[in-house]
């Protein structure tokens, strides 16, 4: 078998540690709040912990299966990064969101990891959107799919491009209520962790300004003539410098009014068990606690912006703006 050597951490710059500590904690900061939402609890995730980790050392602090969550990124950023939450945290997520009393010790079932993946789902989805904000582009991933299986079997080169190269590890404290008290660790190819980090950080910082050069003195016994410009000419680098803040200006708001936004209506909420979800079909109906006259939440990029009332336009519907909501 091949030796892997644990890369040591000063592979990335204190920066770029620093970018990738703050994209997991944008990212899972929406997701937890989504989390929240579905299992009914207050869901704190705390401050993250870089490392550099082989596939070999993440697997030796797990002696059995773990829950994986395979994420893939495919618009905006592409590469693929991997959650591992314990098994036993797992089977609490599934009970709360099926609304049962939370019991750890009852086993991992394929309930459960239904609810896991359900959970998982809109979670990843919240966290696209949150980076899409901070890298300012839009960033797509595909449906998260959710193994219980050996970090070693999924960490493998044919399930994670880039795999060989060693992970960045990004480890999570979760708590849930006196519920779970766990870890809950981000794994990312190092490549890939690097791309994000190089991406965000030339997002945000500036090349330093080159020197201008300097003018050569003109001796007054050098028996040259002075320079002597045009006194109509002085005008000219004003007018050219307004005009330049002008295009950049324009450019610059240019550049913000094409940024993609997703603007949504809720017109209701309803909790129902997993059990019932499952057995949704085509005529099923949902029915929501909202009725005509209520007022509708407008929400952009997962924040409330508004609210509004429903009305008919033409065969479909719109929402109307009632009122502005001043953050």
């Amino acid at each position: 078998m091949r030796e892997h050597r644990s890369p040591g951490n000063d592979g990335f710059t204190e920066l770029e540690q620093d970018a990738i500590k703050e994209i997991g904690n944008i990212s899972l900061g929406a997701s937890a709040t989504i989390l929240s939402q579905l299992i009914g609890k207050r869901v704190l995730i705390t401050t993250p912990v870089f490392s550099l980790k082989a596939a070999e050392e993440i697997n030796s602090c797990f002696g059995a299966p773990c829950v994986l969550v395979e994420v893939e990124y495919i618009e905006g950023l592409k590469g693929k990064n991997m959650l591992i939450i314990e098994p036993r945290d797992a089977v609490i997520i599934g009970q709360l969101m099926m609304m049962e009393e939370p019991n750890p010790d009852s086993g991992i079932t394929e309930l459960h990891l239904s609810a896991v993946s359900e959970a998982m789902n809109q979670m990843m989805g919240m966290a696209a959107t949150a980076m899409s904000d901070v890298f300012q582009r839009l960033i797509n991933i595909s449906s998260p799919k959710v193994n219980y299986m050996l970090i070693n079997d999924a960490l493998a080169e044919e399930r994670i491009p880039g795999a060989s190269g060693g992970f960045v590890q990004v480890a999570f404290r979760i708590e849930v209520e006196g519920l779970i008290d766990s870890q809950l660790l981000q794994i990312i190819p190092v490549e890939f962790a690097r791309s994000m980090a190089s991406f965000l950080l030339g997002k945000y910082l500036e090349a330093e300004p080159a020197p201008e050069p300097e003018e050569s003195p003109v001796r007054m016994d050098s028996g040259q003539p002075l320079p002597v410009e045009p006194l109509a000419d002085e005008t000219f680098p004003a007018f050219i410098t307004n005009q330049t803040k002008n295009e950049s200006a324009r450019a610059e708001s240019l550049f913000l009014d094409n940024i993609l936004l997703e603007v949504s209506g809720i017109i209701g909420r309803v909790r129902v068990p997993l059990k019932k979800v499952m057995e949704l079909g085509v005529g099923s109906v949902c029915e929501l606690d909202a009725k005509v006259g209520d007022d509708v939440e407008v929400l952009v990029n997962g924040k409330k912006l508004a609210s509004a009332d429903i009305v008919a336009v033409g065969n479909q519907y719109g929402l109307r703006i009632k009122k502005i909501i001043k953050s």
